[in-house]
């Protein structure tokens, strides 16, 4: 791990904590996936986050350790890959590939399950 990721994912995993102790997550949410580091989703990238490896690390330990991110995840997940409904979830930002890529894993992950439960 570089120094720049290391440095990205310790501060991000100090944003996570400060995050899911006020409750950034909890409520309402615009159906949009956004990964600029001044956007209010859970995708949002830490504003010292330029490596797309360290990116996807600060957004698993997100999805991780904050149920309402997680929810919320999710949510955006299956607007995404749901064929149901007549718009898709934008996803923008710097890193909107990687964004794009983690909710398809999420949408199976969560599809999956759900199969298994039946």
């Amino acid at each position: 791990m570089s120094a720049i990721t290391s440095t990205c994912v310790a501060t991000a995993a100090n944003r996570v904590r400060s995050e899911r102790d006020s409750a950034a997550f909890s409520g309402m949410f615009e159906m949009t996936a956004d990964t600029h580091p001044d956007a209010a989703g859970p995708l949002a990238a830490p504003a010292d986050c330029k490596n797309p490896i360290a990116y996807r690390m600060v957004i698993r330990e997100r999805y991780r350790s904050d149920p309402a991110a997680r929810q919320q995840m999710l949510c955006l997940a299956r607007r995404l890959e749901d064929s149901q409904y007549r718009t898709k979830v934008p996803v923008t930002g710097p890193f909107a590939e990687d964004a794009r890529d983690m909710l398809t894993l999420i949408h199976r992950s969560a599809t999956e399950e759900r199969r298994k439960k039946r």
